[in-house]
């Protein structure tokens, strides 16, 4: 069975019952580059929109709770 999730890892009841554990990360480039195309293609933003909202909330919200 596999677990997928922003937070399944944080909880330490959820970490018990698995047998193994494995946190995939991108970088930065990586991570807005797959966003700017979603974006663009399923929600119709421009990339001015996506950028300034990557920069402004999501990148330094990884950066304070993901990546710790």
């Amino acid at each position: 069975m596999l677990v997928e999730g922003l937070f399944t890892l944080h909880w330490p009841r959820v970490r018990r019952l698995l047998a193994a554990s494995i946190f995939i990360t991108a970088s930065d480039e990586v991570c807005l580059a797959r966003r700017l195309a979603r974006d663009q293609r399923e929600r119709g933003r421009s990339a001015d929109s996506v950028i300034h909202q990557y920069q402004s909330t999501v990148q330094p919200m990884r950066h304070l709770y993901v990546d710790p």
